[in-house]
């Protein structure tokens, strides 16, 4: 930032250099003489002697440079010294026209570039970041609607869901410690009772045989792991949000666990899929705080927004 002040302080001395030269040079071929031979009185007014007035330079269409620097009056003409235009055909003494116009120098358009660098080097980060929040924020909401809105229609068509979820497992490993098709408890229960009501792109086992949910929206709902079906992972980008700090800005972590009456999962008893909240002590610091460590997957961060109304909020301890 030094840097760049100094050679603004530069640039504006070249500017200032520029402009002496230039009001210089117009001085010279735009006042001609100061000679006051130039001017007589008729007896009535003072007026520019024709045969020694100096046009010097049209500056824009009947406007004439005349002389040194002469205007009109109601009573004829008079010297009234550097920078004044002889008027046009529509003068009247109460308008006057200038029309001396000067371009921009390179000083000036490099001064103005620097400018504009810098406000878009202190406002493009802040927007970048913005909209990310404004990803995130819209699908979360989106996700937390149309999941539990299958819950809720599975459970018109198959009865209460303590009836029909189980806490399953995903599939069994061949003997070269690949996923069998077919054999996971998880993808089965899943396709009979949650699939039918929402819009998938495509299921796959991942390499630990854990189910893996891709929505037609880019984002992706899997198994936290293939031991059950009780936590599961959204991601906002199924593309590109892996890794430590994909958990809390791209990564979220749901339960679905409706039917256990421990006090541990009192967030989730009779719920859908909410934010996972287990062994939450209900203080909002709590939140926060399990959301800024990141020794592990911030399994509260999607609660932490969810108390915001699904809003980050400006307390949000992780940038995006």
């Amino acid at each position: 930032m030094k840097e760049l002040i100094k050679n603004m302080t530069i640039l504006e001395k070249l500017v200032r250099r520029d402009k002496a030269k230039i009001l210089k040079q117009v001085q010279d071929d735009m006042c001609g003489t100061q000679d006051d031979s130039l001017i007589k009185n008729d007896g009535v007014g003072k007026t520019v002697r024709p045969d020694k007035a100096k046009t010097l330079k049209r500056v824009q269409g009947d406007m004439v440079v005349q002389g040194d620097m002469v205007v009109q009056d109601d009573m004829g003409w008079f010297r009234r010294g550097f920078g004044a235009l002889a008027p046009d055909k529509n003068f009247s003494p109460l308008t006057f026209h200038f029309s001396q116009k000067f371009g921009f120098t390179l000083a000036e358009v490099l001064i103005t570039l620097s400018i504009i660098g810098i406000v878009a080097a202190l406002t493009i980060p802040t927007l970048v970041q913005n909209y990310k929040k404004h990803v995130v924020e819209t699908k979360l909401a989106k996700f937390y609607s149309v999941i539990n809105q299958a819950v809720t229609l599975s459970e018109v068509d198959n009865g209460d869901k303590c009836e029909w979820y189980a806490d399953l497992e995903g599939a069994k490993l061949d003997d070269d410690g690949k996923p069998i098709e077919g054999s996971s408890d998880a993808q089965n229960w899943f396709n009979k009772y949650l699939a039918p009501y929402m819009s998938i792109e495509k299921e796959q086992l991942n390499q630990n045989g854990a189910l893996i949910i891709y929505l037609n929206d880019g984002t992706s709902l899997g198994a936290e792991n293939r031991a059950n079906t009780r936590d599961w992972v959204f991601r906002i980008n199924s593309k590109n949000c892996s890794g430590t700090k994909a958990w809390g800005t791209c990564a979220f972590i749901f339960s679905f666990y409706p039917c256990n009456t421990w006090w541990g999962w009192k967030y989730n008893y009779n719920k859908g899929f909410e934010p996972y909240q287990f062994n939450w002590d209900g203080n909002y610091e709590s939140l926060k705080a399990d959301c800024a460590d990141g020794s592990g997957t911030r399994p509260f961060c999607a609660a932490l927004i969810q108390q915001n109304g699904w809003k980050i909020p400006k307390d949000y301890p992780l940038k995006f």
